[in-house]
């Protein structure tokens, strides 16, 4: 991050800075120890913005009674290869997803294919790292309140739909994207966030007080407010309009969606989980195609985030831009913890 001024601080120390602080604002283990490997993954590759600086809102939300502190999930089976977690609130969907993939690639293990239903996680990619542990080929599709139309409609009723792809592989494969491009609204905020903590992933789009968002709702009424009809423009241009309505039906009217309709749908946000092992069609070499096939490129989708992932890890430290260590100040004082330490180790 150039002419960004940083601090360093060890990976130990932060993860357990999120941990305890997170730990005075939840009552769920499972919450606590997701959460906290979620944003310190982002924080290693620098996507700063959707890793720990969430904190501080999150406690906000959390003392204003809009996230809950405990996680509340019902699990359906459905068949002997699907099944259906209920949430009781919308917050925690990350941490909702990881439960899902876990249960899909378990039943993957014994059945070849596992697919689970779960309201539409935040961030995607993520939510397939359990799939990936376990060596097997994985994708979440999901479908969210509309943001796409191209005339095809009175009203946009198309999601911007984010999806993930995953394979085995060292580095492995991950692919996470959508089907929409930026509104000026939100590239004017890229430039203005990137001057100050550095680029920002393809596709952030930022909320109103300049923090990285996947809200929906959010996004919807910046674009109306931005645009006049609340549209994105979709990747792909009418095909990739298609693709997303193509979604649309996958992860809404075939799980049923989650917390009532959305606007102009017959269904709730939703996403549809699938893990699938070698046992599906007995393929024992099916890893080691992958990686021979991988290793015929100098890069692909995830090889460069796991790469950086590793050397972060090695090195032991990471550089927080200085702006961002005072929101790791604020929540501390806020949560009553001390605020993590800046190392003085790192030559």
């Amino acid at each position: 991050m150039e002419n960004v001024k940083t601090v360093p601080i060890l990976v130990e120390e932060m993860s357990s800075w999120s941990r305890e602080v997170l730990g005075k604002w939840v009552e769920d283990d499972y919450v606590v120890e997701t959460w906290t490997e979620i944003a310190l993954n982002l924080d290693l590759i620098g996507d700063f913005t959707r890793g720990n600086a969430r904190l501080e809102s999150i406690v906000e939300r959390i003392q204003n009674g809009q996230i809950s502190r405990r996680l509340e999930v019902t699990t359906e089976q459905i068949t002997p290869i699907s099944a259906r977690i209920y949430s009781t609130y919308r917050n925690w969907p990350d941490e909702v997803a990881r439960k899902g993939a876990v249960l899909a690639s378990s039943i993957a293990d014994t059945y070849g294919i596992g697919i689970v239903a779960v309201p539409k996680p935040n961030i995607i990619g993520e939510g397939l790292r359990p799939v990936l542990a376990a060596g097997q080929i994985g994708l979440i599709i999901t479908q969210n309140n509309p943001l796409l139309n191209m005339r095809i409609s009175d009203e946009n009723r198309i999601g911007n739909n984010p999806f993930a792809i995953c394979a085995p592989g060292e580095p492995p494969f991950l692919f996470d994207g959508s089907f929409c491009s930026y509104s000026r609204h939100s590239m004017i905020s890229l430039k203005e966030h990137a001057d100050r903590y550095g680029t920002l992933p393809l596709g952030t789009i930022l909320d109103a007080n300049g923090e990285p968002t996947q809200d929906t709702e959010i996004l919807y009424g910046l674009l109306k407010a931005d645009r006049g009809n609340g549209s994105f423009a979709p990747l792909g241009g009418l095909k990739g309009l298609h693709m997303a309505m193509g979604m649309e039906f996958l992860s809404g009217a075939l799980t049923g969606g989650f917390f009532g309709n959305a606007p102009g749908k017959p269904w709730g946000e939703g996403a549809v989980i699938l893990a699938f092992s070698s046992k599906l069609f007995k393929v024992d070499a099916m890893k080691e195609q992958i990686q021979a096939y991988l290793n015929a490129f100098r890069t692909y989708p995830g090889k460069h985030s796991f790469e950086q992932r590793r050397e972060m890890m090695e090195r032991g430290w990471i550089e927080y831009p200085i702006e961002m260590y005072e929101t790791f100040r604020r929540v501390s004082e806020k949560s009553g913890v001390s605020k993590p330490t800046i190392s003085d180790s790192t030559m």
